[in-house]
């Protein structure tokens, strides 16, 4: 069920390139949510106590569910559209599903290396196809853009690349222009810490230095600077994991390779982007750090000064769900006039819950990072340790991003909750390959299968092992 989840999580989107899929858009778009949800219905979903207490929930879940509780609550509040309401508590819901329901799982050390495997192998196919959108736009590109983007918006998404063509944002597995800039910077963050792993063949160390350059390619192209940073950071993160068990050559390597394929993406893209990637990535650099805070105060900052100057004192306990975001949009009246608009996700907690979901969501957030850190850092399994750190760099990658968007309120927030739950899920059962759900019983082998192994163990004659020889040696 897991391989499945993040197949559909994260490959269902690409449904949308085929002409004619606009109808349905809102059906490709709500499944992956929905499943996620659906999945906390299962009867081996339901979380149980055991004899020492509930040990195979995470402790995020508690604060988590906190979180759930307050924005339930602010459905009382008089400005809440009831509809609206109501469905951003079940998106919330959906969204936070895997870290309840992913925790009972069956996964050890070997499963979630799959898994993480599994996420490269999807979030490079969706660079790979944005990539082609560049070079084959007539091919690849949809043919239909989301009905719910304006001609306007649309047009101000492209620019001019240096043979005169014009290049939308490569959309990747989706119908949004610049929607492939979150596969390309999971895939090249993965890629490169993957790249770093001893005893990893040529050919696989080959295969992942090409899924970075790609995904580097396509965030250039894309134009998200906060991804980059933030990719930077992880990386830094990464290092640093790494300077903590002692591996101090593997750190270095890693900081080598993950300049050498940044710089050779950057060019890479420069040729086909020309000066329009070109003027916005090296403008981060010119300043050095107080120019990149310059920069956040031009942008993103505006947002943050706003939320704790006005907004923090007019909605202190919340402003009611369902006035911002996509559920207004689906489920609300778009032009109501006490609509709200969030561009960082520290405004929309506090339009759901106000100070209560700051204190809740953001403290599941700390509890998961920390959890994450101190199994990277001290769990005993190195195979454990090395899936950790990428779980721990993605999730830091996430929790960046709340600075630039409501990351946890799309699809970003399911990973994080998900890589959270599958690696606690992971550290517990190391040691105990045989692990089941609590409460289960061992699984009882059918009766015909039983008799065959009583017949086979008659039918094959023990042979008894064989002498050696006199002044032989053993």
């Amino acid at each position: 069920m897991l391989e499945v989840f993040i197949v559909v999580q994260l490959l269902s989107f690409g449904v949308l390139l085929l002409p004619g899929t606009q109808p349905i858009r809102f059906f490709v778009r709500a499944a992956p949510y929905l499943m996620s949800g659906a999945l906390l219905l299962l009867p081996s979903a339901r979380l149980a106590k055991g004899p020492a207490g509930n040990a195979w929930q995470h402790p995020a879940a508690p604060w988590l569910l906190g979180a759930l509780v307050v924005l339930g609550l602010n459905l009382l509040h008089p400005s809440t559209p009831l509809a609206a309401g109501v469905a951003q508590l079940i998106f919330q819901i959906c969204i936070a599903a895997p870290l309840f329901w992913a925790t009972r799982c069956t996964v050890n050390a070997g499963r979630l290396e799959r898994l993480l495997w599994l996420l490269l192998f999807c979030y490079g196919l969706s660079a790979v196809i944005g990539a082609l959108q560049v070079f084959y736009p007539d091919i690849f590109l949809p043919r239909d853009f989301s009905a719910l983007l304006s001609e306007d918006y649309l047009g101000s998404l492209s620019y001019e690349g240096t043979a005169g063509q014009t290049i939308f944002r490569p959309p990747g597995l989706s119908d949004v222009p610049g929607g492939a800039a979150t596969g390309g910077v999971a895939a090249a963050l993965v890629a490169l810490i993957f790249l770093n792993r001893p005893r990893t063949r040529w050919f696989v160390r080959l295969a992942c230095a090409a899924v970075a350059a790609v995904g580097l390619f396509v965030l250039y192209l894309c134009q998200v600077r906060s991804f980059f940073l933030m990719l930077l950071v992880a990386i830094l993160g990464a290092a640093c994991l790494g300077l903590r068990r002692g591996r101090t050559a593997d750190s270095a390597r890693l900081l080598i390779g993950c300049a050498v394929v940044v710089g050779a993406a950057f060019v890479w893209a420069v040729s086909i982007g020309g000066e329009e990637v070109s003027e916005r990535f090296l403008g981060l650099a010119e300043g050095g750090a107080g120019g990149m805070v310059e920069n956040f105060q031009e942008n993103r900052g505006g947002f943050f000064a706003a939320t704790f100057e006005d907004y923090l004192w007019q909605y202190p306990l919340g402003a009611g769900p369902g006035r911002w975001g996509m559920m207004n949009l689906y489920f609300g009246n778009p032009d109501a006039e006490n609509n709200l608009y969030a561009e960082v996700q520290l405004t929309g907690w506090l339009y759901d819950g106000g100070v209560p979901m700051w204190i809740f969501y953001g403290g599941a957030l700390l509890i998961a990072m920390g959890s994450t850190y101190a199994i990277a850092a001290r769990h005993p399994d190195e195979k454990i340790v090395r899936s950790a750190q990428i779980v721990f760099c993605l999730n830091l990658l996430v929790v960046g991003q709340t600075f630039a968007g409501p990351v946890f309120n799309n699809q970003l927030g399911i990973l994080f909750w998900l890589l959270t739950a599958v690696l606690h899920a992971a550290a517990r059962n190391t040691g105990n390959p045989t692990a089941t759900t609590p409460g289960a019983q061992p699984r009882r082998v059918p009766d015909w299968i039983a008799r065959i192994r009583v017949a086979r163990r008659r039918l094959v004659p023990k042979v008894p092992p064989a002498i050696p020889a006199a002044g032989s040696r053993r």
